[in-house]
C-alpha cells in the first residue's frame, strides 16, 4: 500500500524595489493558486515572504511588518486558499505574539485550520536584533504523513534534521531566503539531509535575475530519499510540483534475514543509531574547543570584534 502525495514548492521573484505590502505577498498567493489548481496536497512557500521587499516604514504597526498567527491578514488569506483547494500550506512570515516577534512557519491544514507553528530556532547573524528564536522542534501530523520544518540558517545544524528523522518525519520542509556561498554548497547540504534521514526534503526560495553565485538562487526543489532532485524550478521563478510515494524509500541491497530487518536504508540508518555516543551534542558547549584561535583572513581585522 502506498501513500501518494503531491508536493509543490515555490521560487518567488525578488522585488527590485520596496513597497508595502511587499510584492512577494501577492506572488505567494498566486503560487498557492497555481499549486492548488495542480491538485497539490502540500505547498511550501519561502521564508518571510512578507518581509522580503517590504518597506518597514510604511507598515501600520509601530513594530514594523509582522502579524499575529492566526488572526493576521496574510495568514487569513492563506487559510482561505488552503481551504479552497483542500491542500496544506506552509506559510512562513514574521509573527507578532504580544510584543515579541518570531520568524514563523505555520502549517495550514486542508480545512484552513492552523495545524501548528515552527519558530526558527537558529537565527542568522544579526537576525536576533529583529526576532526571537524559537525553542521547539515539533513534527506535525497530517492525513498523508508527518512533516518537520526548518528555516534557512537551520540547514547548518544537522541535529535538527536527525531529531525530525527519529520522530518519524516523512517530509522536511525548508523555507529559505539563502544565497549559495559557492554555487553548490547548499545543494550538497539539502541532499545530505534527505539521504541521511531517508525523507523527502522540500526547499522553497527566492530568485534574483539574472542568477549569479552570491545572489538569491531560486532552485526551489523536492529531493527524494535517494538524494536526487525530482522537481525543480531551476534558477527561475515558478512552482515545481511532483507526486511521490512516501512509503517508497531507498531499497536496501541486503538478502535474507538482513533484508527482512533492513528492507530500506531508513531502517538501516535510523535503526542502527547509537545515541549514547552523542552526549556532547546535548551538553552546554562551555569550552568551545572548535574555535580557531587566529583565523586566517583575507581581510585581517574583520573578525576582531566578533563575539565569542
Amino acid at each position: 500500500m502506498s501513500r501518494t502525495v503531491t508536493i509543490s514548492t515555490a521560487s518567488l521573484l525578488c522585488p527590485e524595489g520596496t513597497s508595502y505590502p511587499s510584492a512577494c505577498v501577492e506572488r505567494a498567493f498566486e503560487a498557492a493558486r497555481i499549486a492548488g489548481e495542480r491538485g497539490s496536497d502540500l505547498l511550501v512557500l519561502p521564508e518571510e515572504f512578507d518581509i522580503v521587499g517590504a518597506d518597514q516604514a510604511q507598515a501600520p504597526s509601530p513594530l514594523g511588518v509582522c502579524e499575529p498567527i492566526p488572526g493576521g491578514p496574510i495568514t487569513t488569506r492563506m487559510q482561505e486558499l488552503a481551504a479552497q483547494y483542500r491542500m496544506c500550506v506552509i506559510s512562513n512570515i514574521r509573527e507578532l505574539d504580544g510584543e515579541t516577534k518570531y520568524n514563523t512557519a505555520a502549517l495550514i491544514g486542508r480545512a484552513g485550520e492552523i495545524i501548528g507553528k515552527y519558530r526558527k530556532t537558529h537565527l542568522a547573524p544579526g537576525e536576533a536584533d529583529e526576532v526571537t528564536a524559537g525553542d521547539a522542534l515539533p513534527v506535525f501530523e497530517t492525513d498523508f504523513g508527518r512533516i518537520g520544518i526548518a528555516i534557512c540558517m537551520d540547514i547548518h545544524y544537522p541535529e535538527i534534521f536527525s531529531v525530525y528523522g527519529v520522530l518519524g518525519a516523512d517530509i522536511i520542509a525548508w523555507p529559505s531566503m539563502s544565497i549559495d556561498y559557492t554555487g553548490d554548497s547548499i545543494e550538497a547540504l539539502m541532499m545530505a539531509r534527505a539521504f541521511d534521514n531517508q525523507c523527502y526534503f522540500v526547499r522553497s526560495s527566492y530568485i534574483q535575475l539574472p542568477y549569479l553565485v552570491g545572489r538569491s538562487m531560486g532552485h526551489a526543489c523536492v529531493i527524494d530519499p535517494h538524494a536526487r532532485v525530482i522537481a525543480d524550478t531551476s534558477h527561475l521563478p515558478g512552482v515545481a510540483t511532483v507526486t511521490v510515494d512516501l512509503d517508497q524509500g531507498y531499497e536496501s541491497w541486503f538478502e535474507g534475514a538482513l533484508k527482512a530487518k533492513y528492507p530500506t536504508l531508513k531502517e538501516c540508518f535510523l535503526g542502527m543509531r547509537r545515541p549514547e555516543l552523542f552526549g556532547a551534542l546535548s551538553r552546554p558547549d562551555v569550552e568551545k574547543r572548535w574555535k580557531i584561535a587566529n583565523p586566517s583572513l583575507a581581510r585581517p581585522g574583520s573578525a576582531e570584534d566578533a563575539p565569542c
